[in-house]
């Protein structure tokens, strides 16, 4: 009886706490909701205060006045964090020096007036891109915030419902009666909306194309050329993983047209060789660096671990442990004076445990580790030159291909004839491989060697796409059990067999094949052949010789390079099948957040009392509005690097340009999700309850939160114009790394250059985290510009202040690691229209819910307008 009145008070206090805070009905909340008596019953809409909002946005601003007083006053201390730019590119892309001011604001004039070619020259396409986006979506919210005011503003104001509305509710849909002839007003500003984004992306688009087709032709000045003329090949047949097979066959097929072909070699017992090579080679410059300042020689003991901070070995020795080079009578520095006389075979062997002389001892142990590293490139050297020895090796792989049907066009075609020469070769492949060929300056033809052979390769060739091509071809000749045992699904068991035997064979060439991977680079004379073959069938066999434009060295992973393209593929589905099982799941730390952090919830915290709303109002309406937002914005900020880590060390991508852009199509879901959740309701469990018990209902409860959840949008743009935005000029990650090590090695002249280089290294724009942190916002602007186009001002500003921000930080601060030429512009703007189409998909929804039919159907075209531009 106790335990059951004990579980009853703990289900009363559990309904109490849903109550407080996901129908928080106090007015004075910024999520306050003044409703009448027949709210349930008619649909009326719900006030909102905005003492809150303006509180949230007051603290902002002075957050964001601090926070570019802290970054004028950063900027003159730390100079090359904060204008480093210059030190990692080339003198032709240096911007102008800024002039330093004690204004916090001064930056903003001068890049305003950076033209758009300048930019482009300095920044480099990948950049010139983000910032055109950014512009883009500017441009949209300013106008569309233009038109609603004119339209939709006096429409929404002078709305005619029975319940007198105040706050957010008076310039929303809700504020506009059922069937009323006032709703055809958002259906004239969606069309217009939706014309004008169709219009703005359609020309930033065509205008992204025209600098990559430009990009793609000329290249960069400071980047080498050689990439725009290559392809990377991926799924080498075994036959052709050797630099002269590989030539040979591509060489057959565009004569006189190729450079040079490189297949990548799989040595990972030489890279973990080289690694460990390196890390002595920092270990010796650090103790010379020492010896340089401190005139003694350092010491150590041998096989003593090492703290590494930030790619930064912490040095094991110290002043008192040092050894005087000026005649101090000592076994190590007389070791040091007979080292130079010790040939390699003679080198001292140093005991684990003991102190040995650091420079010696890593001399020595560099001395050795060059000639392990020799020996097994000279193996590996010897691994890619013995497929290069079979020089029918392309020819022979080709013969393989034809004949795989040869012996079926003899049976039909009574054809006997002998298809090898006296040396061996196959002269049907050679027909192909090494025909004659007929030189021209701008005609290149293949003719066969005899005259009497072409009809017959013709024919063949013919008959082999018509016989592939025909129903039944398999059942013919073949005997009636056979034909039998396919009928009842025989020919499905092959084959998933025959599927799994290639997949195993993938699997196995993976760990124990031979030094070459299936992957390779070929290099062509002329960018009309590179076009030729990338759009060309280059084999008739499946999934083989599979070919792309190859990025520039610079975007290569190089570790993920030897990785089998089948291996890649079936790791990116069952990455996006959990990406996507992660995205449906992601409702619940959202709607989490809208609970728990809350005034009422913290004060039931040990500590916390003094927020409740009965002991601080203001405190509490304060929390209520600003923590739920600051803590959402910080679990987005985690989600670019689970989903890079993902791409690049789960399924390895090879290349940093995919790695980006599967981070921004993901982070997208995400962030759809986000928005989409926090619009339907405060709590997933609450939702899903009332979905489960009555379905119907999901579009009411979309309806009845869609006009609520606006302060809470408003709140989170504010958040990210005044203090998001600002905060990225800090770079809070270089500034806090910048640190910790300046307080581990407190002083510079114990670095080494390449470790200063580590401290100061350039920092880069990641576009698969910056794209979809623009997305969000005008997601948001999309889903509201018609139910409460208030939100579209603050949108404009948003993009206003982060297009100032980072056209300033892609001028001096950021240095591109590599250039892709713009990819990530178009899938950027694919993301915008899906997201318009999901605003539409909201608007018809809500006018459904207004009983506007008719106004709904109207909208519906806009769909297929929209989806027939992406």
């Amino acid at each position: 009886m106790h335990a059951h009145t004990r579980d009853s008070f703990e289900s009363e206090r559990l309904d109490s706490f849903i109550m407080r805070n996901i129908y928080p009905f106090d007015r004075h909340n910024i999520w306050t909701y003044g409703s009448s008596d027949n709210d349930s019953s008619d649909g009326s809409s719900v006030e909102i205060e905005f003492s809150s909002l303006v509180s949230i946005i007051w603290l902002n601003t002075g957050l964001c006045i601090g926070i570019l007083i802290l970054h004028n006053w950063l900027k003159r201390k730390l100079p090359k964090i904060y204008l480093g730019r210059s030190n990692h590119v080339s003198d032709e892309r240096k911007t102008r020096p800024l002039p330093l001011s004690w204004n916090p604001l001064n930056f903003v004039s001068y890049v305003l007036k950076v033209p758009w070619r300048d930019c482009r020259a300095y920044c480099g396409l990948d950049q010139y891109a983000y910032l055109r986006f950014i512009y883009m979506c500017a441009n949209i919210t300013l106008v569309s915030a233009l038109w609603a005011a004119i339209i939709l503003f006096p429409v929404y104001a002078s709305g005619e419902q029975e319940v007198d509305v105040e706050g957010w509710y008076v310039l929303s849909m809700a504020n506009v009666p059922k069937s009323s002839g006032r709703l055809w007003a958002p259906v004239l500003f969606m069309w217009m909306f939706t014309a004008y984004t169709v219009f703005v992306v359609g020309r930033e688009y065509r205008h992204n194309m025209e600098l990559r087709m430009e990009f793609l032709g000329r290249g960069e000045n400071d980047i080498p050329k050689q990439h725009h003329y290559s392809l990377m090949v991926e799924k080498i047949p075994p036959k052709l993983r050797c630099n002269r097979a590989l030539y040979d066959y591509f060489n057959a097929l565009f004569p006189g047209k190729v450079h040079s072909v490189n297949v990548c070699l799989k040595v990972p017992d030489l890279e973990s060789k080289v690694k460990r090579r390196n890390e002595n080679c920092k270990r010796l410059e650090k103790a010379q660096a020492f010896y340089a300042v401190t005139g003694r020689r350092p010491t150590h003991v041998v096989g003593n671990s090492r703290c590494r901070c930030c790619g930064i070995e912490c040095a094991p020795y110290t002043v008192k442990d040092s050894i005087s080079a000026h005649g101090e009578d000592d076994e190590y520095f007389d070791i040091a004076d007979d080292e130079e006389n010790l040939t390699c075979d003679q080198s001292i062997e140093y005991p684990k445990g003991e102190r040995a002389d650091s420079i010696n001892y890593y001399t020595q142990m560099l001395d050795k580790y060059n000639r392990e590293v020799e020996v097994l490139r000279r193996e590996k050297q010897e691994i890619a030159n013995a497929g290069n020895n079979d020089t029918n090796a392309a020819q022979d792989w080709f013969d393989n291909v034809l004949r795989s049907d040869l012996f079926q066009y003899r049976e039909t075609n009574g054809s006997e004839r002998n298809f090898r020469h006296d040396d061996g070769r196959s002269s049907l492949a050679t027909t192909v491989i090494d025909g004659m060929v007929d030189k021209k300056e701008d005609d290149v033809t293949l003719s066969s060697s005899d005259a009497t052979e072409e009809p017959f390769l013709d024919n063949f060739l013919l008959s082999k796409v018509v016989d592939h091509a025909r129903p039944g071809v398999e059942l013919e000749g073949v005997s009636t059990s056979v034909k039998l045992f396919r009928m009842i699904g025989g020919t499905f068991l092959i084959s998933m067999l025959k599927r799994f035997r290639r997949n195993v064979n993938v699997v196995v060439d993976g760990v124990t094949g031979s030094g070459h991977s299936s992957t390779g680079f070929v290099t062509f004379t002329d960018l009309s052949t590179v076009t030729a073959a990338v759009n060309a069938s280059l084999t008739t066999e499946p999934r083989t010789l599979l070919v792309a434009v190859a990025p520039e060295p610079r975007d290569i992973h190089w570790k993920n390079c030897v990785t089998d393209l089948d291996t890649v593929d079936a790791k990116k589905k069952s990455g996006d099948t959990i990406i996507a099982v992660g995205a449906v799941l992601w409702s619940i730390p959202v709607a989490a957040i809208q609970v728990w952090f809350t005034a009422d919830s913290l004060s039931e915290l040990k500590g916390f009392s003094w927020m409740s709303a009965s002991n601080n109002e203001y405190v509490a309406n304060f929390v209520n509005a600003w923590l739920p937002v600051v803590t959402l914005l910080l679990l987005m900020l985690a989600l670019p690097y689970v989903f890079e880590w993902f791409a690049k060390k789960y399924e390895g991508r090879k290349s940093y340009s995919d790695i980006d852009d599967s981070i921004t199509r993901r982070y997208f879901i995400y962030q759809l999700a986000n928005v989409y959740v926090t619009v339907t309701s405060y709590s997933i469990f609450d939702s899903l309850n009332d979905i489960i018990d009555d379905p119907e209902d999901t579009a009411k409860l979309l309806g009845e939160t869609l006009p609520t959840v606006v302060g809470y949008f408003v709140a989170l743009v504010a958040t990210k114009t005044l203090v998001g935005a600002p905060a990225s000029l800090l770079r809070l990650g270089a500034l806090s790394r910048y640190g910790l090590l300046r307080s581990i090695f407190c002083s510079k002249k114990y670095l080494t250059q390449r470790e200063l280089d580590v401290v100061e290294k350039r920092q880069r724009l990641r576009f698969g985290r910056e794209y979809p942190s623009v997305l969000m916002v005008i997601i948001i602007c999309q889903c509201y510009a018609t139910i409460a186009p208030a939100i579209l001002p603050f949108g404009a500003a948003f993009f206003c202040v982060y297009f100032v921000i980072y056209k300033y930080m892609c001028l001096y601060t950021f240095a591109s690691k590599y250039e892709s030429g713009g990819t990530l512009f178009a899938v950027a703007s694919n993301r915008l229209l899906v997201g318009l189409i999901f605003g539409q998909i909201t608007l018809i929804g809500y006018l459904g819910l207004r009983e506007g039919y008719a106004q709904a159907t109207a909208t519906t075209p806009l769909l297929f307008i929209v989806y027939n531009n992406i």
